[in-house]
């Protein structure tokens, strides 16, 4: 949250200084970026009317990379907000734009927000459906950072549909990966397979994939906390252990 409120603070500077004058691109680009951070940070009431300029700017002035940014950034808002329908239409815009000019970053943040609001409406077959796109972008383009991304990202709605073997075959693809140890999100992402685990009746093996990875649990990062904490809980229950399953999944 500190580095969300001093990006905003570097961003609103050059943003005063621009607003009300001419219409021009380093507007359009810094209320794009503004908004998209204060909307990161949650403060939507005062990302949605920057937002609103730099959307408007962007479209006015042709600028399609930052148009889909700030087409994505306005969905994450909706998204909060549990207008996901809504935010599904600019998700879907913003990635038509982004595909079509070739803007890899914005096509692949805008495949990202369209997977995070299909899991967040249990749509898991449509989620894995997206992130085959998303995982064929980042092959053809090299980028190993979104490719990791995708691997570890589709593995919760892969386990939901009962895919458990291309899940876990995913799973040893990440763990292979050179750069695993550079985002701990990717590491955290693992702790899902403690389900497939549970389920085949291997407790043990499941507490031993939380105890490698129990620095999650003190994570700063509040995704990464959560994961640890559902894995927790899942393991807690299994034991028979409702009490502390419950105190796990409220942390």
């Amino acid at each position: 949250m500190v580095t969300s409120s001093r990006q905003s603070s570097a961003c609103r500077r050059p943003y005063s200084g621009l607003a009300g004058g001419r219409a021009d691109p380093d507007l359009a680009l810094v209320a794009a970026q503004l908004g998209r951070i204060l909307a990161l940070a949650g403060r939507y009431d005062e990302a949605n009317p920057v937002l609103e300029e730099g959307l408007e700017l962007a479209e006015h002035l042709e600028l399609r990379d930052v148009y889909s940014q700030a087409l994505s950034s306005k969905a994450v808002s909706l998204m909060h907000s549990d207008r996901l329908d809504e935010a599904g239409v600019l998700l879907r815009r913003a990635l038509e734009v982004a595909l079509e000019d070739g803007l890899t970053a914005a096509a692949q943040r805008a495949y990202n927000n369209l997977a995070v609001g299909l899991i967040a409406q249990d749509r898991w077959a449509e989620s894995v459906a997206m992130d085959e796109q998303r995982l064929e972008l980042a092959h053809r383009v090299g980028d190993r950072f979104w490719e990791l991304t995708v691997l570890t990202g589709s593995l919760v709605s892969l386990i939901h549909l009962g895919r458990w073997e291309e899940a876990e075959v995913q799973a040893e693809m990440v763990r292979d990966a050179e750069e695993l140890e550079s985002l701990e999100t990717w590491t955290a992402s693992l702790l899902a397979l403690t389900t497939i685990d549970v389920h085949r009746g291997d407790v043990g093996k499941a507490k031993a994939t939380i105890e490698s990875m129990k620095s999650a649990g003190n994570s700063e990062d509040w995704e990464t906390k959560g994961e640890f904490a559902a894995a927790m809980a899942e393991v807690r229950r299994a034991e028979g252990r409702p009490a502390e399953a419950l105190a796990a999944a409220e942390e």
